[in-house]
């Protein structure tokens, strides 16, 4: 087992680690934001806007309008319901259903204790970000929330050299369910990784060296780990 030593700051991506998604009940809830009856279509467009959110602004810093504009172009059930990409942002960040992934505060506590710097590398807006962390009681457990704010957004490995702050690399974990929005970029930039609940049947030409240095499928297994 490894076992990660000279660690001082861990860095979490929060979406599906931290903060736990239900992508149909959340449409459902963004469609009654918007006065739109939830469908097959919409849910179809808006699962197929966030794929392509990561292409949108990989190489570009992200604000709200661009953001919007992404909505537009990819969402055209809004046009037909005369509701724009603003109008969408607006929705998202009405959240009344926001749930935490299991363990996720009995781990962060005990990082806490252990006296770990715990910051948050996230692909969403700062004041959404927070504002969910807040409402589960977790908010106070992270020092720092690099969001993609007129910023760059992950695997842009700007965004990451953001979040070690002047750290080294060496003294850093990254902990994300992504291979290449968390994994892959965190790796080459020298950062100890830990995967969480990554699904490798649908990576089937990944080189071992893209692999995690540590896998968990239960946020409390972290502990072994730190």
């Amino acid at each position: 087992m490894i076992m990660f030593e000279g660690i001082s700051r861990i860095i979490f991506d929060l979406d599906n680690v931290i903060i736990k998604h239900d992508h149909e009940k959340e449409a459902i809830n963004i469609c009654n934001q918007l006065g739109i009856k939830y469908s097959e279509d919409f849910k179809n467009e808006f699962a197929f806007m966030f794929q392509q959110l990561n292409r949108f602004v990989r190489n570009k810093m992200v604000t709200r309008h661009l953001i919007v504009s992404g909505a537009n172009k990819y969402m055209p059930i809004l046009m037909k319901h005369n509701k724009t990409g603003l109008d969408l942002i607006s929705a998202i960040s009405y959240k009344d259903c926001d749930i935490s992934m299991d363990n996720a505060k009995e781990l962060l506590e005990y990082l806490q204790k252990r006296g770990y710097e715990i910051v948050a590398l996230t692909n969403w807006f700062y004041s959404d970000q927070a504002g969910v962390l807040k409402r589960l009681g977790l908010l106070n457990y992270f020092n720092r929330i690099y969001s993609w704010d007129n910023y760059y957004a992950k695997p842009n490995e700007l965004s990451f050299i953001r979040a070690l702050d002047g750290k080294d690399p060496l003294n850093c974990v990254m902990i994300g369910d992504d291979l290449k929005g968390d994994v892959i970029p965190a790796k080459k930039l020298g950062i100890h990784t830990i995967g969480f609940n990554i699904d490798y049947s649908k990576k089937n030409n990944q080189k071992a060296s893209e692999r995690p240095d540590a896998d968990v499928k239960n946020l409390l297994e972290i502990q072994r780990y730190l």
